[in-house]
Parts: structure tokens; C-alpha cells; sequence
């Protein structure tokens, strides 16, 4: 089942584990200890790849409580560490039906993969991790900071000798700021400004397989800024049924601008 992931190697000591999902787990390596941020899916054998790249021992941290963050936690037999405030959200997040509109988008699933046994999963040993905490992985340090935004609980993870900072899914060309467990548009733009003073120089996201930079995360908060709720486009509500949301653009772009240079957008809830 190893065959289902593709492991790129964009700098030193980082893995960026990626498959047809589009929702990505990385992998940090030190001389001591590794680091792994985001279980994905969970459709094929994670630890599997993991033990191809490196047999030292794993610490696993958790960018959010989405499924698609936590759907593999229980194929890890240790703690998982994820901000305190998801934690009473997993139960709901990683719910089967949750887990079932996953596996329907997955159209080639691994080799003997066991639709019920996933449907059934549980989410792990979760235990909390807070700004402040240090993983030291033995000559590269991580350090937390908490990032509420996408969701209340989320957490970035500042990589400090490679000036690398890993955001989950709270930068990116579109960003959702909706539904259960989402934090409000201030909560996040303050996020936003703690984050910018660091001095990061590359951002990894869980959904953009190539780097970001510095430019992504402003255009997030310019967008926070400016976005219009009331001049916004209806967007389907996968997270909570019977929710409006609105697609807000950057002034002057629409949601068929996705993809071009300077594009941002967020998803808003009437009270975002």
C-alpha cells in the first residue's frame, strides 16, 4: 500500500507525502527525532512510507481537527498532538459521514483497503500542544504558535533553522473561515499579523504542493480585511448543512479568477 503515496523532497531534511487526495502530510527529519504534521485521509499506509524515509522515533502534530487533517491518527499507535481547542470537535469532524464523502472521493483506493474498517475509525490519542511548546527533533527545533482561524484550535509549525512555517489550511488561495468550529474573521487576521512578523521565508500549506511565500500570506489578510459578505457568491456548505456561506473575492476578481496571479478569496458565514 506504500505504492499510494508520493513522496517529494523539496529541501533538506523535509518530505512533503502526498496522494490523489490533495491533502498533504509532511515530514521534518532530524538527527534524533522526526516530526510529522497532518495524517491526510488515512486511505493507505502512512507509517509504512514514513518508515521507508526514517526509523527514528515520530512525534505527530496536528494542523486542525478536519478529517482530512486527522483521517489517518488512528493507524499511529502513540500520542497526536493538536490544538486543545479542536480536540472536543474531532468526535463530530471525523464522524462517518464525514469519513464516507472522503472515501467517495477517493476514486483508486489501495490494495485490500477495508471501506468499513475506515468508516469506523476513531481519531487517535489526542493530547493537547499549545503556543509556546519546543519539539526539538535534534538540530532542528519546532516551534507552536497557535493560528485560530479555519478552525478555533488550529496550529502553525515555525521550522526555525530552515525559516520554514507550516500553516495547515490557513493560507491559501481561498480560505474558509465558516461553518462548526471556525473562529471569526478578527480572530483571524490577528492570527495573520502574529504569524507575519516571523521570519519565515517559505510557507507550506496542506492542499498547495509547491511552497508559498510571504506575498500568499498577505494577500489572505487583505482579503479578511476587504471581503463583502453581501456582494459575495452563494458557496455549497460541505461543513454544516443549512448554513449560508459566501465566496468574497479581492475587489475586482471573482471565484472564476482562481488560479491567477494576486487571486485570494475567503468563504464567509453571515457572522464571520
Amino acid at each position: 500500500m506504500a505504492e499510494y503515496y508520493h513522496v517529494i523532497n523539496p529541501q533538506k531534511n523535509l518530505y512533503r507525502i502526498t496522494s490523489q487526495e490533495g491533502s498533504y502530510s509532511d515530514l521534518i527529519v532530524g538527527k534524533d527525532k522526526a516530526a510529522l504534521i497532518d495524517t491526510g485521509y488515512g486511505i493507505g499506509d502512512l507509517p509504512g512510507v514514513i518508515a521507508s524515509i526514517t526509523k527514528l522515533p515520530l512525534v505527530i502534530l496536528i494542523s486542525h481537527c478536519h478529517c482530512d487533517h486527522i483521517g489517518g491518527n488512528s493507524l499511529f499507535h502513540q500520542p497526536i498532538h493538536m490544538g486543545e481547542e479542536d480536540i472536543p470537535t474531532c468526535p463530530y469532524t471525523n464522524g462517518r459521514l464525514f469519513r464516507q464523502s472522503m472515501m467517495d472521493g477517493v476514486k483508486v483506493k489501495p490494495e485490500g483497503f477495508d471501506g468499513e474498517e475506515y468508516l469506523s475509525r476513531g481519531f487517535g490519542d489526542v493530547v493537547p500542544c499549545n503556543e509556546g511548546d519546543v519539539i526539538d527533533l535534534g538540530g532542528l527545533t519546532l516551534r507552536v504558535w497557535n493560528a485560530p482561524g479555519h478552525s478555533v484550535g488550529s496550529r502553525a509549525f515555525y521550522l526555525e533553522e530552515q525559516h520554514v512555517l507550516y500553516t495547515g489550511d490557513s493560507i491559501g488561495s481561498t480560505i474558509l473561515l465558516f461553518g462548526y468550529g471556525a473562529a471569526d474573521r478578527e480572530t483571524y487576521i490577528a492570527t495573520l499579523d502574529k504569524l507575519l512578523k516571523l521570519p519565515f521565508e517559505d510557507i507550506y500549506g496542506a492542499h498547495a504542493i509547491h511552497a508559498m511565500k510571504r506575498e500568499d500570506m498577505l494577500l489572505c489578510r487583505r482579503v479578511a480585511e476587504l471581503a463583502d459578505y453581501a456582494t459575495g457568491t452563494p458557496f455549497p456548505n460541505p461543513i454544516k448543512n443549512g448554513e449560508d456561506a459566501r465566496m468574497c473575492c479581492l475587489p475586482g476578481m471573482t471565484p472564476q479568477d482562481e488560479g491567477k496571479p494576486g487571486f485570494a478569496a475567503i468563504v464567509l458565514s453571515p457572522d464571520a
